[in-house]
């Protein structure tokens, strides 16, 4: 049987261009509550994951339905910091827990209504590639 992805939310506390923009509201909502309830609804991972420093938007991400089962260290939550180390110690951590899966999805907090079909048809075509 196939393993179901992992979908990683990436939502840092400290933007400079707008200041705790993860945790804006728009409309009735935390914008990352919208990202996080469309990769739930979207029932293509086994977890929604958010890797934060920050503890009110960990306590939010929870509140909707997240996981946050590490602290992203400060280090790894500056604006100059290169991506590819939040995404590296993301999977390392999530494996050293017990995380069981083979492909990691990375949705873009402050990009909330992305097409579900859109993201399962790249999840479709990486596993056909």
């Amino acid at each position: 049987m196939q393993k179901k992805p992992i979908c990683l939310i990436a939502a840092r506390g400290g933007s400079k261009g707008v200041p705790g923009k993860n945790i804006r509201k728009l409309g009735n909502k935390p914008l990352i509550a919208h990202t996080i309830k469309s990769a739930i609804d979207s029932g293509l991972f086994s977890n929604v994951i958010v890797t934060t420093e920050d503890k009110k938007i960990a306590k939010i991400a929870k509140r909707y339905g997240a996981d946050v089962p590490f602290m992203r260290p400060k280090k790894l939550a500056s604006d100059k910091i290169d991506y590819e180390k939040v995404i590296t110690h993301a999977i390392t951590n999530l494996k050293s827990l017990g995380y069981d899966f083979d492909i990691l999805v990375n949705r873009d907090c402050t990009v909330p209504f992305i097409k579900n079909s859109d993201v399962k048809k790249s999840i479709k075509l990486l596993r056909k590639e």
